[in-house]
């Protein structure tokens, strides 16, 4: 009896929203491959985007929910990474591994405008044998390229880049973490600096921790200068962004939230978010808006909790990233017994910060959205339920985007209740936000 009322009370919250909202679209042809995650953005013209990969291991490239072209190498399995536009062409980067030799190169191609003609790969590694995570960074006419390479112990970060929009690249790749175990890097690229931060651990230290190494030229790199240690846990994700023309990293895992920026003397002033103390971080999500605040979207949960499930919380930093609000949590289910985790964020034009999630009040999980016009102050006193059928189907990991006052959302959809990962399709949905 119980979900049967929750059922309908989703239902009654969808209705009164269906107005705003189209009805959600299946855009996959096959299934996405398990364990690669889906590509969503939007083109310069507006038009939506999904990049994923098939189970049929074709890279398929989707535009305005059409298949407008699918990619495959010989003998490859692939893992996509990246697409971006410049003022020249579409470029794609990926990374096939081939079954054969179990060589792993980082593919460079240049498309046409319309993403149909692809020209032919440029290679990034010299080594062959580039490991996830690949992270690119774009800034103007600089594309920066980072992989985890074990072309050598200890296994450290690799970098490439080109200074022509991709039309060429170095010869030979870059070590940018000499004689550390590196985990993951992110660049932050401004106009006269490049910083790497990454997760890991000089081989003779038995802690790892949080690392920031610069390079004004992207060749020569400074010694690495330790942020934050760990011994119990190490963070899963590092996030940046440029506030005031300084740099911000933030890092989040199984007990919470660190954060560090540079202050007036050029100095790094590591700190903790201290609400986040002892939570079990399960997704991250960092972005500016036009006023120049920052906003930090995640959802957590005390750590070894049971009763009390996660919850999706937003934090306001108004100077630059050196301190944070008290966190506004932004989903309303009446009781905390139900889950809603892994959000992902938005910020339109007009400058509404759009938020959507995974939410269980409904007992299967829908993808639940809520949205601020004041700068993340006040919220929709109701979530609004994406699903067209409430309860009814298994949705995960949302990814959200838009262009000027349109917001799109890619729902990843399990099949059936078994949550089988090979059978997992891919829905779009468009919302439209009175502005």
């Amino acid at each position: 009896m119980l979900k049967k009322i929750l059922v309908m009370i989703g239902i009654i919250v969808a209705c009164a929203i269906q107005a705003m909202a189209s009805a959600e679209v299946k855009v996959n042809a096959v299934y996405n491959k398990a364990a690669e995650p889906p590509l969503f953005l939007v083109d310069p013209g507006g038009n939506p985007l999904v990049l994923h990969y098939g189970n049929d291991d074709f890279l398929y490239i989707i535009k305005n929910k059409e298949v407008i072209q699918k990619l495959k190498k010989d003998g490859a399995t692939g893992s996509f990474v990246w697409l971006g536009f410049s003022e020249e062409k579409p470029a794609l980067i990926w990374r096939p591994e081939f079954s054969d030799t179990g060589n792993k190169f980082i593919y460079f191609q240049k498309a046409d405008e319309n993403l149909q003609i692809f020209e032919k790969e440029i290679v990034l590694n010299t080594a062959k044998d580039a490991l996830l995570p690949v992270t690119v960074t774009q800034k103007d006419d600089k594309i920066y390229v980072t992989w985890v390479d074990e072309r050598k112990p200890p296994v450290n970060i690799f970098m490439n880049y080109s200074t022509d929009y991709g039309r060429t690249f170095r010869d030979e790749d870059i070590p940018v973490t000499p004689g550390y175990i590196s985990a993951s890097g992110t660049l932050l690229v401004t106009d006269t600096m490049i910083y790497c931060f990454f997760i890991g651990r000089k081989s003779e230290d038995k802690n790892a921790g949080v690392h920031v190494t610069t390079s004004s030229d992207g060749v020569q790199w400074s010694e690495p200068v330790q942020l934050a240690s760990y011994d119990e846990w190490v963070p899963a994700a590092i996030k940046t962004v440029l506030a005031q023309d300084k740099a911000v990293a933030l890092w989040a895992g199984a007990r919470g939230i660190g954060y560090a920026y540079l202050d007036s003397d050029g100095k790094w002033q590591p700190r903790f978010i201290e609400q986040t103390q002892d939570m079990d971080i399960n997704r991250i999500e960092v972005m500016q808006s036009k006023s120049g605040d920052i906003y930090l979207l995640t959802s957590y949960r005390k750590v070894e909790e049971t009763t009390i499930k996660p919850s999706v919380y937003i934090f306001t930093s108004q100077d630059g990233g050196r301190t944070w609000s008290e966190p506004v949590r932004i989903n309303h289910n009446e009781y905390n017994n139900t889950s809603a985790q892994v959000p992902a964020m938005h910020i339109t034009e007009n400058g509404t910060i759009v938020v959507v999630w995974q939410d269980f009040r409904l007992i299967r999980g829908n993808i639940l959205m809520n949205y601020s016009k004041d700068g993340g102050k006040t919220w929709l006193s109701e979530d609004i339920n994406l699903n067209d059928e409430p309860g009814k189907h298994n949705d995960y990991y949302p990814y959200v985007t838009g262009y000027k006052d349109r917001v799109y959302v890619l729902i990843p959809r399990y099949q059936s209740d078994s949550l089988n990962v090979d059978e997992i399709d891919l829905y779009l949905k468009e919302v439209k936000i009175d502005e």
